[in-house]
């Protein structure tokens, strides 16, 4: 395949992908916030990181920042699959493997943030759950991006 025609795919297969998984993600973490009553919202996340570099954050820019985010990943992952030319399956399994490293860095951060600013015992209590559910959705998130890349790349 001509090397600009490949580029445009990952490109745009990979935003789209990127943003439509990040948007479901969102949306099930909205969904156990509202069930549980812990806002374990990424959008909070970032709001509050945010927040911390002295920038002023709504629920919107939040919002928009992890969409963007969650596109930009799904380019990189896009991009790295395609580097290495794998199979099908391997690019699935790769991918996986990935959101599973990506995954223990963000839950890592997160047990620790939460650990640090936890102003009730419930919360420092379910730090590590919360920080497994970070996990377990980066790692749906890189299977789900190299399921996506295998059948429309790959």
């Amino acid at each position: 395949m001509e090397q600009s025609n490949i580029f445009t795919e990952i490109l745009f297969a990979g935003t789209l992908s990127g943003l439509v998984i990040t948007s479901l993600v969102t949306y099930i973490f909205h969904l156990i916030w509202k069930n549980s009553g812990f806002n374990i919202s990424p959008v909070k996340a970032i709001g509050d990181a945010l927040g911390n570099k002295g920038i002023k954050s709504t629920g919107v820019t939040s919002l928009v920042a992890h969409l963007l985010i969650g596109s930009i990943l799904g380019v990189v992952y896009f991009a790295l699959l395609s580097k290495f030319n794998l199979p099908p399956l391997q690019s699935i399994l790769a991918s996986t493997a990935i959101g599973f490293g990506h995954g223990f860095v963000v839950a890592f951060l997160i047990f620790n943030s939460l650990n640090e600013k936890a102003t009730t015992k419930d919360v420092r209590d379910f730090s590590p759950a919360i920080s497994i559910i970070y996990l377990a959705a980066h790692v749906i998130f890189g299977l789900v991006i190299g399921a996506l890349y295998a059948s429309l790349i790959a």
